[in-house]
């Protein structure tokens, strides 16, 4: 009882940092977010929804009225993901016509828990709280039912986070009980498998800032639109390049079950 109760707080954390702050930002930004998911994974898309507003005319005036809306449209484009290496690479823009589909990622990832950023020392530190045994445990359950038409049974309790986040998406159900999930809609892109578990990050090219040549071109590391053709930013700079997956992600690395965190919770009782 005392070991719920302290992990209370934690457990609304994690339902606040794990699902909606991200899903508000996916749909908002042109970013993608670069800490890690909160205590359990973070659902995310290289898809945005960009809109643009058509404004009235004012009748006295013949101006632009920009008090009055006249008309409201969404289309979607993308805020792709590129590899390690090409977010290294500014490119410019005739270079940028040359990036391999196979180094970029379009569509649907998970970003990956707090608890994988915990290595060696930190890890045997957290091995010694129970509280973080049981949120690891409730936050694998609380992760893989946050979309609708996944049901959490025995063979999900045996399963890592980073193997239910990948599953609760590909199982993911609408209201019609039809998925809402394309695996298949990545433009030929290829960088990683979709639904993999990372971290991402934004690497800047500072030297560009003050270039010694005032007339050169600027340079990116992203691809150009005649790779993908729905950018969200087309000429994106140095200013605005495009995240990457941290170096080791996707990861190999597996976190506990909800089985492995009940024995760990066992294993301390022992101890």
């Amino acid at each position: 009882g005392m070991i719920v109760a302290s992990a209370v707080p934690a457990i609304d954390v994690s339902a606040t940092l794990g699902y909606s702050d991200g899903a508000q930002a996916s749909l908002n930004t042109y970013n993608h977010q670069s800490g890690s998911g909160g205590a359990f994974w973070l659902y995310e898309s290289t898809e945005r929804g960009n809109t643009e507003y058509e404004y009235g005319v004012d009748p006295d005036t013949g101006f632009m009225d920009y008090s009055t809306i006249s008309g409201i449209s969404v289309t979607q484009c993308e805020v792709p993901l590129v590899s390690y290496e090409q977010s290294r690479d500014f490119k410019t823009p005739a270079e940028q016509d040359g990036v391999p589909k196979e180094d970029i990622f379009l569509g649907c990832y998970t970003i990956a828990p707090a608890s994988s950023t915990h290595t060696g020392a930190s890890a045997f530190f957290w091995y010694l709280l129970p509280q973080s045994h049981f949120l690891a445990a409730w936050s694998n359950i609380l992760g893989y039912t946050s979309l609708p038409g996944n049901k959490f049974t025995y063979a999900e309790a045996l399963q890592s986070p980073e193997v239910l986040a990948t599953k609760s998406l590909a199982n993911f159900k609408g209201v019609a009980e039809e998925s809402l999930y394309d695996a298949n809609n990545t433009d030929g892109t290829g960088l990683f498998p979709q639904g993999s578990n990372i971290l991402t990050e934004l690497h800047y090219d500072y030297d560009s800032y003050s270039p010694d040549d005032p007339y050169a071109e600027a340079t990116s590391s992203c691809p150009s639109s005649s790779v993908i053709n729905n950018l969200c930013r087309e000429g994106s700079s140095s200013y605005n390049p495009c995240y990457n997956p941290k170096l080791g992600y996707p990861s190999t690395k597996e976190n506990p079950s909800v089985n492995d965190a009940i024995g760990y919770l066992a294993s301390l009782v022992v101890l």
